[in-house]
C-alpha cells in the first residue's frame, strides 16, 4: 500500500484520513497537477451521508457535482440535503443530473428538485433537466419517486429528458465532452456506480453503495479516481471499514487514489487507523481535480 497520492493527484497522504487542503477545511483542490491542452474538471463533495444520517442529524446524504470550468455540470445522486448543499458550495444546481438508486437518502429530492428546476428552465427558455440513469433505475423513479408528480396533471417528461444509461456502453452528457458508463453496485435496491470519462479517457470511478465487490472494484479501477462507499460496520449491500485495507491492496488498486464516502456523519468517518496508505476520507466541500487516466496509444481501448 505505497504512496497512491503521489502519482495520481500531486498530494502525500499518511494514512491518517485528514483532509487535505492548506487550512484543513477540505475546500482546496486535492489535485495540484495539471494537463495541458485538457479541460479543468472537478469534483466537490457535497455530502457522506448514509440512510438515516439527514434525517436525524441534518448531515447531507452521500453525493458530489462534477464542475466543468468552475460551473456546475452533473449532479450524482440527489439525496436528502443535496440540495441545499449543492446550492452552497457551488450556487446553484446542474443541468444534469444521474440517479444511482431509488433509496430516500440517493433520490429524495429528486420530484421537487425536478418540479422547481423545469419551471425556472421553462421561465429561461432553457430545456428541462435532464435526468440519467440505467433503465431499470429510470423505471424504479418513473413508477416510485416521481409518482407524486403525477398529480400536476403533467406528463413526466414535462419535468426533465430522461436520458437511459445502459449497461455496455457510455452515454454522452449533453456535448459537454463527458460520458458515463454504468456498472451494477452490490446493494438491495437496483444501484449503478459509474464510470466518469473525458473522450475516451476515464476520469474517476464511483461504487454508489455497495458492498464489497472486487469485479466491481476492478472495473472502476480504469480510472485514476475512486469514490468508494464503506462504514463502520460492513454488510452485504456497504463495504466495512475493516474491507479497505483489502481494497487497497487489489493489484489494479494500485497508484489508484480512493476516496472514503457513504460513511454517514463526519463523526463516524473512519479513524486514522482505520484508513490506509493512499486512502482520503471524503469531505463535505472537499474539491477534487479530475485528471484523465491517459490511454496508451493504439491500445485500442473502448467504452
Amino acid at each position: 500500500m505505497g504512496n497512491y497520492l503521489t502519482s495520481s493527484v500531486g498530494v502525500e497522504d499518511s494514512g491518517t484520513g485528514a483532509v487535505p487542503g492548506a487550512d484543513g477545511t477540505g475546500e482546496e483542490s486535492t489535485d495540484k497537477s495539471s494537463d495541458k491542452g485538457s479541460q479543468n474538471f472537478e469534483i466537490v463533495v457535497l455530502g457522506t451521508g448514509a440512510g438515516t444520517t439527514y434525517v436525524y442529524s441534518r448531515e447531507t446524504s452521500s453525493s458530489f457535482v462534477v464542475l466543468k470550468e468552475g460551473e456546475p455540470l452533473l449532479l450524482c445522486d440527489a439525496g436528502y440535503g443535496v440540495t441545499a448543499s449543492c446550492q452552497h458550495h457551488v450556487g446553484r444546481l446542474p443541468p444534469h443530473i444521474y440517479i444511482s438508486h431509488n433509496h430516500g437518502d440517493h433520490a429524495g429530492e429528486l420530484p421537487v428538485v425536478l418540479a422547481v428546476e423545469s419551471k425556472a428552465a421553462a421561465a429561461a427558455g432553457r430545456p428541462a433537466p435532464s435526468l440519467y440513469a440505467h433503465p431499470d433505475v429510470v423505471e424504479e423513479l418513473r413508477q416510485h419517486r416521481l409518482r407524486e408528480l403525477n398529480s400536476t396533471g403533467k406528463p413526466l417528461e414535462a419535468f426533465a429528458s430522461f436520458r437511459q444509461v445502459p449497461s455496455g456502453g457510455r452515454t454522452p452528457i449533453g456535448d459537454s465532452g463527458l460520458s458515463v458508463k454504468p456498472f451494477l453496485s452490490r446493494h438491495s435496491e437496483t444501484c449503478y456506480g459509474l464510470l466518469l470519462y473525458l473522450d475516451d479517457r476515464p476520469l474517476l470511478g464511483w461504487t454508489a453503495d455497495s458492498g464489497f465487490d472486487e469485479a466491481l472494484y476492478d472495473h472502476l479501477s480504469e480510472a485514476p479516481q475512486l469514490l468508494v462507499d464503506a462504514r463502520s460496520e460492513g454488510t452485504e449491500e456497504h463495504a466495512g471499514f475493516n474491507e479497505l485495507d483489502r481494497l487497497a491492496a487489489l493489484p489494479y488498486m494500485r497508484d489508484k487514489t480512493v476516496y472514503i464516502t457513504g460513511y454517514g456523519k463526519q463523526d463516524e468517518a473512519p479513524s486514522p487507523q482505520e484508513v490506509p496508505a493512499g486512502m482520503v476520507t471524503a469531505r463535505p466541500g472537499m474539491r477534487i481535480r479530475l485528471a484523465p487516466q491517459q490511454v496508451p496509444a493504439g491500445s485500442g481501448q473502448q467504452g
